[in-house]
């Protein structure tokens, strides 16, 4: 029996809060709606759901949706105004000289490129905040929160500061991770075999929201744990790439 793509964090009668794997498009696609999606899947199982925000298909994480006209509005609310927060987590390449930081730009569509995003003298403010948690010799691991929601803003603010996510096939990244790209010198490649990647999606995990549930005001954080996959490159990583040895 397969998985579905997502599990259920937490719900009542006015909110549904859920884990998303990786994979799977969280609102129909424009040009082709028979693409499987968590908005049509969760209609499906749950009636009807009112989407507040939405992960691109290769990011994992938590989301929230409403269940009622009136938390909808209350939810919209608090994301217009940038009071709930969104913490991601991200594996990046290389070392940022800063610890802490903010990157504040415009971000707008490329001419050239679907679906793509860069910065620009003129588009939408976009303010991303980032913290350093782990360093590794070749990448690090940041926690992200953004103060704004713009399409690819993590990935593209990443990539604005010389340090892409360590896999983004579309950003500057890879299109996977091997244990041979970690462990170096100490790994001996088996050219007559294709490895099976480590992770071959965007590294980037909607970690946390922090919100007030539309209906009391009590202020809730919801969560998602890292995955399978980007716990056994940080793993790897721990083992054969750490700046203490």
């Amino acid at each position: 029996m397969k998985l579905r793509p997502f599990e259920i964090v937490y719900e009542d009668k006015a909110i549904l809060v859920i884990n998303k794997m990786a994979g799977i498009l969280s609102v129909p696609d424009r040009y082709n709606h028979d693409k499987p999606n968590l908005y049509t899947m969760l209609t499906y199982y749950k009636g009807s759901v009112f989407p507040l925000h939405r992960l691109d298909k290769g990011t994992s994480g938590v989301m929230i949706y409403a269940k009622t006209e009136e938390s909808h509005k209350a939810l919209s609310e608090q994301f217009e105004s940038r009071s709930i927060i969104k913490k991601y987590l991200t594996l990046v390449t290389g070392s940022l000289p800063e610890k802490t930081g903010e990157i504040k730009t415009f971000l707008a569509p490329a001419l050239h490129g679907k679906e793509m995003m860069v910065v620009a003298k003129k588009g939408k403010l976009s303010i991303t905040k980032y913290a350093v948690l782990e360093e590794f010799l070749q990448y690090s691991l940041l926690e992200i929160t953004i103060l704004t929601g713009r399409q690819h803003q993590i990935r593209v603010h990443m990539l604005h500061i010389g340090h892409p996510l360590a896999v983004d096939s579309r950003y500057g990244g890879k299109e996977a991770l091997y244990a041979h790209d970690i462990k170096l010198k100490h790994f001996q490649h088996k050219t007559n075999k294709d490895p099976k990647p480590l992770i071959n999606r965007c590294s980037l995990h909607s970690a946390s929201l922090i919100f007030a549930h539309p209906e009391n005001n009590e202020i809730m954080e919801v969560s998602a744990d890292l995955p399978k996959d980007m716990n056994a490159v940080i793993s790897q990583l721990r083992k054969w790439q750490s700046k203490n040895e």
